[in-house]
């Protein structure tokens, strides 16, 4: 008996294995929007995402929920206030967009906008750390999520993640100029690197930017995703899907757009991080050594155990961020 049905699930693990084999290849290079949903995993964030209420979702400074309108969609935002400024409000204040407005625009306090990786949201747990990590440091927070995301409308592309971001960007700027930087995760990351390279292009670039867990391009990060394990016995069939994937216009070239930032760059990234090896920060961080850039390194000991999501948690990672929001 025990043999039977160590058989029959030894069957189901090689016939499933076959159909994984074949399946991703061939959605690779004929249903890329079946790998988008693994790419961006924004789908996840439609299910859970409670955005109408931050205070309630545990973000601890005053902070709002506002949008805007792009080319037909429509993107949600958080911006949460530095806690100096959170703290002196009395009842009688309209705490409308315009009151956050010109809070921004009166004071010289840095800001930080926070771009989400893959399945997150600006509700999320690590958003609500970043956010309230930057209040305690009397700084404007401003989460984002792009279209597609949350409560957010539109569909998510490459392209459209940029101008997004391009979006929110030029309308924080209005407000505090020579102000801003850019903190991206993992797939946030990949976001801030181009539009921080278009940006410095055009000599308007942000005060510096901070890449956690980036990872080197999407062809890369397609090769070392674990879901991707079982393909690396035949080097040559996950080699194929990389590149149909990324022929399908999502390249991510994180290792090109670096060498166009002449703003400050921090790297951050954990030795144990099991979706974007710590590798792939190593080598930017050289790209960027190489390009006469001014860039530091950040890599946190496996024994920590922070993975992909937790630096947050570092107890020394509000001291690495005063260094660098200067």
């Amino acid at each position: 008996m025990f043999s039977l049905i160590f058989w029959f699930v030894g069957y189901v693990v090689v016939c499933a294995f076959i159909l994984y084999i074949i399946i991703v290849p061939i959605a690779s290079k004929y249903l890329p929007e079946l790998i988008d949903i693994f790419f961006f995993l924004n789908i996840t964030t439609k299910l859970y995402a409670s955005t109408h209420k931050p205070c309630a979702s545990g973000v601890k400074s005053l902070t709002r929920n506002f949008y805007i309108h792009h080319e037909n969609s429509t993107f949600g935002i958080w911006h949460s206030l530095p806690h100096s400024l959170s703290t002196e409000i009395d009842d009688s204040v309209n705490l409308d967009n315009r009151f956050f407005e010109k809070k921004l625009a009166d004071g010289m306090e840095l800001v930080v906008i926070y771009c989400h990786g893959a399945s997150s949201y600006r509700g999320n747990r690590k958003s609500i750390e970043v956010m309230n990590l930057m209040s305690n440091m009397d700084i404007h927070a401003f989460v984002i999520d792009y279209r597609g995301y949350a409560d957010s409308t539109g569909h998510v592309t490459e392209t459209n993640l940029y101008d997004d971001l391009l979006s929110l960007y030029n309308y924080v700027k209005k407000f505090a100029p020579q102000r801003i930087y850019f903190w991206g995760h993992s797939l946030g990351a990949g976001i801030v690197t181009k539009c921080c390279s278009v940006l410095c292009k055009n000599n308007t670039s942000p005060r510096g930017v901070i890449l956690e867990s980036p990872f080197t391009n999407a062809k890369d990060a397609f090769i070392h995703h674990p879901l991707m394990i079982a393909l690396k016995i035949i080097p040559k069939l996950l080699k194929f899907s990389a590149k149909a994937y990324s022929m399908k216009g999502h390249s991510f070239r994180n290792d090109e757009n670096i060498t166009y930032i002449t703003c400050p760059i921090t790297l951050l990234h954990a030795e144990d991080d099991m979706i974007i090896p710590c590798f792939m920060s190593q080598k930017l961080f050289k790209i960027a050594e190489a390009n006469n850039l001014i860039a530091r390194l950040f890599i946190f000991k496996k024994k920590h155990g922070y993975g992909h999501s937790k630096i947050i948690s570092s107890k020394n990672i509000e001291k690495i961020l005063e260094s660098v929001l200067i």
